[in-house]
């Protein structure tokens, strides 16, 4: 077989020769399981990128707060829809957000009605006042 990190050939089983599995070629870098990035480490390029961009980019839950505050009261699964984010990823940043568990939360527990996304019905959040 040709192995497809070093199109190299190779005996046995699988798509990559015994070295590129334990130590692949540099310039292919590895990739996490998932759509994520190629891996990069900690390279000095990756370093600055990531010291000038701290302080500027927005967190997760400033993104979902200030949505609910635009736009007002909804469910996890329309503002998931909404800002594009995974509905594990709203209801994770939602449920820590939420006031009876967090002495400084900003939003509450609006009530319940039929989600607009899913149908059934779900609890409404929004901006605490």
């Amino acid at each position: 077989m040709i192995c497809v990190a070093c199109n190299q050939p190779h005996a046995g089983h699988g798509s990559r020769c015994a070295s590129c599995l334990l130590h692949p070629p540099p310039d292919t870098g590895r990739r996490r399981k998932g759509k994520s990035a190629p891996y990069q480490g900690r390279s000095q390029t990756s370093l600055q990128g990531a010291v000038s961009a701290s302080g500027s980019v927005p967190t997760q839950r400033d993104v979902i707060v200030g949505w609910l505050a635009q736009n007002g009261p909804a469910t996890n699964s329309e503002i998931a829809e909404a800002l594009g984010f995974g509905i594990n990823v709203v209801s994770a940043r939602v449920n820590s957000e939420l006031y009876p568990y967090n002495a400084n939360a900003r939003l509450e527990d609006v009530g319940h009605r039929a989600c607009r996304v899913t149908g059934h019905e779900a609890r409404i959040v929004g901006v605490r006042a």
